[in-house]
């Protein structure tokens, strides 16, 4: 379970222009920066041909900063619904609304 410390905190955050923070109990602390136009495009792609949990690991693998790569497959593996939830964030910092609405002109 890999735990964030401060020095990596200043280190992402100066790396990257957005990131974020989110913190389970069980698995850790996950960073993440938001889907630039590419990535998002190729999970989109992905979605449409692919029934299968592989473009929403695609997507956390490109957008996660934290934990290293293969602590996260770790985490893939023994949390895979985790999965969901990082994807649903990515989403939402990404632009995504949970509860938008659009009212008629």
């Amino acid at each position: 379970m890999a735990q964030l410390t401060a020095e990596k905190r200043e280190e992402l955050k100066t790396k990257h222009k957005r990131v974020y923070l989110y913190q389970d109990e069980e698995a850790g602390d996950f960073v993440f920066t938001t889907a630039t136009q590419d990535v998002w495009d190729e999970f989109i792609d992905s979605v449409q041909s692919d029934n299968t949990s592989a473009p929403t690991r695609t997507l956390i693998d490109n957008c996660v900063v934290f934990p290293e790569m293969g602590e996260l497959q770790q985490v893939h593996k023994e949390y895979p619904a985790l999965a969901d939830t990082l994807a649903r964030m990515i989403r939402e910092k990404s632009g995504g609304r949970k509860n938008a609405e659009a009212k008629k002109l």
